[in-house]
């Protein structure tokens, strides 16, 4: 009898510890790298599994106040997912309180769940006031990546580098890299002064105040670095492709070659631009997918190039979309080969 009672108290003790056990797995982990940790939160994006993604960041979240806006719009995303846009709301508002913005114009597709809540008009009004006094204080950054074997008596081609629209500078600093490009020239990575929220940008055409940033980071760069100013390219992804055609086109510094990436049509753009004249020595290298959303724009203002003259070559890649190619520093390379009029060591 001893035996059958000790034998029940033990089963019992087992599942209680089974229970336990159980109780804590079901707990989120906590991740000490916050890289891994996002990993894993796609993944369960990837899965559909937004329960999951959603718990893990709630409760890693007090681990990483440094990356807490680029957290809190994951969770915003993750809640539309599940169609619970109320929370969001709450969520925009506490994100404002805290001084960030997100770009909430009613006008957007995106937001329009949103647009029959009680409140959401007088937040999107208050989101445009924060995001219109952070662009007023801000200004276009610049970051340099100079070649290893930099020799102050040589002088150096340079390439000036923009993110695409809702990009950063750190994001675009993780593209535009080849052994070629890399040695032989100044890279000036860019960040545009136009908030879009609180950590991402984007360009515009015919932006007068971003002119006036580049021609100043330009001339920054001719008094503190010996630079063959006949050599001077641009390239960009998406929006930054977009304004650096148009700035080229304007001649807000001298261009002599162009690698755009996917990039939309400029503002204004047409055959009765009075500048085409003068593009003899200029090429343009235009890389876009097969299911870019801005092809067909993009075969338009080809047909302006062959009009006006202007010479370029405009490669479209089968089942890519609007993004970087996946062979990136390939076609990045044959992109300098071309401007440079094959003048190019790898």
């Amino acid at each position: 009898m001893k035996y059958v009672v000790l034998h029940a108290m033990l089963c019992a003790l087992c599942f209680v510890q089974i229970d336990l056990l159980a109780q804590k797995e079901k707990l989120p982990r906590k991740y000490k790298d916050y890289n891994k940790f996002m990993i894993k939160v796609n993944q369960y994006e990837n899965d559909n599994n937004y329960k999951s993604a959603k718990d893990l960041i709630i409760y890693n979240k007090k681990f990483y106040h440094e990356n807490s806006f680029e957290l809190l719009k994951e969770l915003i995303y993750i809640n539309e997912k599940l169609s619970r846009y109320d929370e969001n709301l709450g969520l925009f508002i506490k994100g404002n309180q805290l001084g960030y913005f997100f770009l909430l114009h009613p006008a957007l597709p995106k937001y329009k769940p949103y647009l029959q809540m009680d409140g959401f008009k007088e937040l999107a009004r208050s989101d445009a006031e924060l995001r219109a006094k952070a662009i007023e204080q801000s200004t276009t950054l610049y970051e340099l990546e100079i070649p290893k074997r930099y020799k102050s008596n040589n002088y150096y081609p340079v390439i000036f580098i923009f993110h695409g629209g809702g990009s950063n500078l750190q994001k675009v600093m993780n593209h535009w890299y080849s052994k070629g490009l890399n040695k032989n020239f100044i890279k000036v990575f860019l960040q545009s002064y136009r908030y879009y929220d609180s950590e991402t940008f984007g360009w515009k055409s015919g932006d007068e105040r971003a002119d006036r940033d580049i021609i100043r980071i330009y001339d920054e760069l001719i008094k503190n670095y010996q630079i063959d100013t006949t050599r001077i390219y641009m390239a960009g992804i998406s929006a930054g492709a977009t304004y650096v055609i148009d700035m080229a086109v304007r001649k807000v510094i001298p261009v002599s070659g162009i690698i755009a990436f996917c990039p939309g049509v400029p503002s204004d753009f047409s055959i009765e631009y009075p500048q085409y004249d003068d593009f003899k020595n200029m090429k343009v290298y235009i890389v876009s997918g097969e299911n870019d959303y801005y092809l067909e724009k993009q075969k338009e203002m080809t047909e302006i190039f062959d009009l006006v003259g202007l010479e370029y070559k405009h490669l479209i890649i089968d089942d890519m979309g609007h993004q970087y190619p996946k062979n990136e520093n390939f076609y990045i390379d044959q992109g300098i080969k071309y401007v440079e009029n094959e003048n190019y060591n790898e």
